[in-house]
């Protein structure tokens, strides 16, 4: 339920990625672990993205949103 509402406020993920991704990875149930494997990053990335060091670019961003189950169209609205 929790996953279902985060996918619905997905506006803004663009310069917000580090929160949104971590809270959509959360209520997924996924480490930075699983979510890396599942999106063919490294978990320091998606560390790095957590926290707000690193700016994913859309690339990234569209592997993060597919393996959350996302869709990414929704990610740039």
């Amino acid at each position: 339920m929790a996953l279902a509402a985060a996918r619905r406020d997905l506006s803004g993920l663009i310069g917000e990625g580090d929160s949104t991704f971590r809270g959509l990875r959360l209520a997924a149930g996924l480490s930075q672990a699983g979510l890396a494997a599942r999106a063919g990053l490294t978990q320091s990335h998606v560390a790095l993205i957590e926290g707000g060091r690193n700016d994913p670019t859309t690339g990234t961003v569209v592997k993060i949103a597919r393996a959350l189950g996302v869709n990414e169209q929704l990610v740039f609205r």
